[in-house]
């Protein structure tokens, strides 16, 4: 079983020798603030006070992130979710994300909601200042274009949802989460689909979207 933060802020605290005042000297967070992380009657501390801590105690702040629940473990992360738990991973504020990256601080937030699609351009300075991947990124971008067409076809075939998933044979919660963009679908289940919607072509898929037959 996973320790629980206060435990391995305490056993750190201890493996260094180190009094709450001792750390609160290197740290510059409180003893009130380390004493109540300790008794666990503070669960989630602000990102800044594990990063402070992480320093202090060599422990892992991306660790400590997830056992906070600040950053997210999802299997399928969207794009959003990505680039903020980037941001949270180098202690970063949405403020100096945007000020790294010439950009206001809502459009950053609007990124990290998925409210918004950013633009390649855009994604290129995420990219560099988060040191994220920047073709994983733009990979993203084609889920989205992917479902949207997806979405609009079915529109003109006049079905819902749930009528698509049933005529094709596709799970309902897997042609949600295409249309939101959310999942690359595997080819077996785009073949299904076109099947179903005739304003779909495949091929002009599989070439757009970069399918390999195999």
């Amino acid at each position: 079983m996973e320790k629980i933060l206060a435990n391995i802020i305490m056993e750190a605290r201890k493996r260094k020798k180190f009094s709450y005042e001792d750390v609160e000297e290197r740290s510059g967070v409180r003893v009130a603030v380390i004493q109540a992380i300790e008794s666990g009657t503070r669960k989630k501390p602000r990102v800044n006070t594990l990063y402070q801590l992480s320093n202090v105690l060599d422990l892992d702040f991306v660790e400590l992130l997830k056992i906070c629940g600040h950053i997210s473990t999802e299997k399928e992360l969207t794009l959003g979710k990505v680039i903020r738990n980037a941001r949270l991973s180098k202690n970063l504020t949405r403020e100096e994300l945007a000020e790294k990256c010439y950009m206001c601080r809502e459009g950053i937030a609007f990124i990290e909601r998925d409210e918004v699609r950013p633009r390649i351009a855009t994604l290129e300075i995420l990219a560099r200042e988060l040191a994220l991947d920047l073709e994983a990124l733009l990979s993203f971008l084609d889920n989205a274009l992917l479902g949207q067409e997806v979405k609009e076809a079915r529109l003109i075939a006049d079905f819902s949802v749930n009528e698509l998933a049933e005529k094709s044979g596709v799970a309902f919660k897997t042609v949600k989460r295409l249309e939101e963009g959310k999942v690359r679908p595997h080819l077996k289940t785009l073949e299904k689909i076109t099947q179903v919607l005739s304003s779909l072509d495949l091929q002009s898929l599989k070439e757009k979207y970069h399918y390999i037959s195999g």
